[in-house]
């Protein structure tokens, strides 16, 4: 069976961003965790099926900045020593801020090789050996391209298995022109960081590249000279080749060709094809933003939705409190008819009962209490007698005991007559309290 073989090394996005992402190809927990908050907040499946994400091989994992100071710590080290000014030495920081803000180069670069596609491809594990072969030929025959974050994905449920390789393209800068042998004047670092130097030092340089023209309903060839794109594009085509012959000859399988052959545009076709693709992003930019004008007037709506289910079933609670309140309020009217109804009774039935008990009890403690005022006058009365007589005996012992005559002193005090007395008093007090009953 016959399969595809894609080689891309095109990482920008349509704003001409770079879309690199050393995290994310090495499966970082929070580079995961952000793709797949952005791939539920956008509408899409997950891109990573984070349960296969053990099957991934991760063959290196450098950091851009670890890269740079293993290509270029020595190239540095030795401009720096060179200089008598410090203030025209450098450093591996300054060099990589320099290249970002190059409008030519790029502070690192990606490839991305599949084989085969959705459709068509080999089996998973097969195709984990062909990449981990793929990446081992790169490093091997692209001496110039220093890879230092290669990852292969097997955890994306909707793609096919595939080789991230993040590379630095670099170079010596020849001493010696080629035509005349005469040494080249070198300024900056011995080794440089570049696209074109790097091919170029692989063996791959501008070259006539054959474009076919219709004119009168015939195709004619002719030899342009790529100057921008030569040695890269020579380069990966020749990449492309190694490859497809590795696995033809090592693995059996066969790759499918390319098509070789483009038809070249005239001038007023090139301006109609670049209006024509012009006029095609305005439209899908158009698409996209009613698409993202529709998600979220789709998630205003849900939300609405929620706030109306809330609003509804708040409605129907505060329905079940009103009803509640009426048969309350209906219970305490009863009550409070039941208890008017029982008040009017008694105050019908029992306040004259209460006067007639007011008057006889009025009546009974007006009669006694002049009774019982005659009574205690009599007992202060008798009180008081003995009161008195009790002190005169005991002032005329005193008298005796001052005049220190001591006569036979009675230590008892007759109260005989005052005894008989009393015992009259209450004798005639049970009598009248008898008649009194």
């Amino acid at each position: 069976m016959e399969y595809t073989l894609s080689i891309s090394n095109d990482n920008r996005t349509k704003e001409g961003k770079q879309m690199i992402d050393e995290r994310h190809n090495q499966r970082e927990p929070k580079a995961v965790e952000k793709a797949l908050y952005f791939d539920k907040i956008e509408g899409r499946e997950p891109h990573i099926d984070i349960s296969k994400s053990d099957m991934n091989v991760y063959i290196k994992n450098e950091t851009v900045e670890e890269a740079y100071e293993h290509l270029f710590k020595d190239a540095v080290d030795e401009y720096n020593a060179k200089q008598k000014r410090k203030d025209r030495c450098t450093s591996i920081k300054r060099e990589m801020e320099k290249i970002e803000k190059s409008p030519n180069q790029e502070l690192r670069y990606e490839m991305i090789i599949q084989i085969g596609d959705r459709e068509e491809h080999p089996d998973h594990e097969a195709c984990k050996a062909m990449l981990e072969r793929i990446a081992k030929l790169l490093e091997e025959k692209y001496i110039n391209l220093y890879f230092y974050n290669i990852a292969i994905h097997m955890d994306e449920p909707n793609g096919t298995p595939h080789l991230h390789a993040d590379y630095i393209p670099f170079y010596v800068p020849a001493k010696y022109d080629d035509e005349n042998n005469a040494k080249k004047k070198s300024h900056g670092l011995s080794v440089k960081q570049g696209l074109k130097g790097a091919f170029e030092a692989m063996g791959y340089s501008n070259f006539d590249k054959e474009i076919f023209i219709e004119e009168d309903g015939h195709i004619e060839a002719k030899l342009i000279q790529d100057r921008k794109n030569g040695a890269k594009t020579q380069c990966f085509v020749n990449m492309r080749e190694d490859v497809k012959e590795m696995l033809e000859h090592e693995y059996g399988i066969q790759i499918k060709d390319g098509d070789k052959v483009k038809r070249h545009l005239d001038k007023d076709e090139l301006i109609e094809y670049k209006s024509s693709i012009s006029h095609v992003n305005d439209l899908k930019a158009e698409i996209h933003n009613k698409e993202y004008d529709l998600k979220q007037k789709a998630h205003r709506k849900k939300l609405l939705e929620n706030k109306m289910d809330s609003l509804i079933e708040e409605r129907n609670r505060l329905e079940k409190e009103i009803q509640r309140l009426i048969q309350l309020k209906e219970k305490m009217v009863r009550e409070f008819n039941e208890m008017k109804s029982m008040m009017e009774e008694s105050l019908t039935n029992y306040i004259p009962r209460f006067i007639n008990a007011y008057k006889y009890l009025d009546n009974i403690f007006t009669h006694y209490f002049t009774h019982e005022k005659e009574t205690y006058m009599k007992v202060y009365e008798i009180t008081q007698a003995i009161m008195e007589k009790g002190k005169k005996q005991l002032l005329n012992i005193k008298k005796h005991i001052d005049n220190q005559e001591v006569p036979e002193i009675k230590t008892q005090i007759d109260f005989k007559e005052v005894t008989e007395e009393l015992e009259t008093f209450v004798e005639e007090y049970d009598d009248y309290d008898d008649y009194e009953r």
